[in-house]
């Protein structure tokens, strides 16, 4: 039999929004759970979440009566973590677990602060790792890099693209440091 989890410090409010419907009757949790009241009035039904791509989602009615997927992790950040300024509107998992919601795990910080937090990834940079809608993965953009500079090269750049089955252009491109610009930034940091 499966051991249930203890939520004993678990902290329950009611999801409210500017462009949120009244008749959504949800709460969230500090640890990223969501429960509806609209049934069962009292003790509520927990929801299952959504995944939209590696995040937990929750639908949820806008006052158009139209649905919209909120996700939990920056609904839990809104509630129950301070923003420091107006220019942190980015939230991170501070462990790297995006199923890791718990209010602790989650900060929100800038744009640059989010990045740099992404950069330090374990994964980062290695075959684990793989660009969203990429033909390539970091390993073989970075072989491709030391193809493309090395002075003893007898293949073509048109002989190179084939092999990685992209274009040309994108071969240029990723030699010109237009794409897979942060690859460039860490070769130069030394890492």
């Amino acid at each position: 039999m499966a051991q249930k989890k203890k939520w004993e410090d678990e902290v329950w409010i009611d999801l409210k929004g500017d462009d949120l419907s009244d008749e959504n009757k949800i709460k969230i949790s500090n640890y990223g759970r969501a429960k509806s009241f609209k049934v069962n009035k009292t003790k509520g039904r927990m929801l299952k979440l959504a995944k939209i791509g590696n995040y937990y989602s929750i639908t949820v009615r806008r006052k158009n009566g139209k649905g919209i997927a909120k996700y939990m992790h920056r609904l839990v950040a809104e509630n129950f973590c301070e923003k420091p300024s107006p220019e942190h509107n980015h939230v991170i998992h501070l462990d790297y677990n995006k199923k890791n919601n718990y209010y602790k795990n989650l900060k929100w910080v800038t744009k640059e602060e989010r990045e740099e937090h992404y950069r330090n990834h374990p994964n980062f940079g290695t075959k684990k790792m793989r660009m969203r809608n990429s033909k390539l993965t970091v390993e073989q953009v970075k072989n491709l890099r030391k193809e493309i500079f090395d002075p003893n090269r007898t293949r073509t750049y048109r002989e190179i693209a084939r092999k990685y089955r992209i274009s040309e252009m994108q071969l240029y491109r990723i030699k010109a440091g237009k794409n897979w610009t942060f690859l460039i930034d860490k070769e130069k940091e030394g890492k």
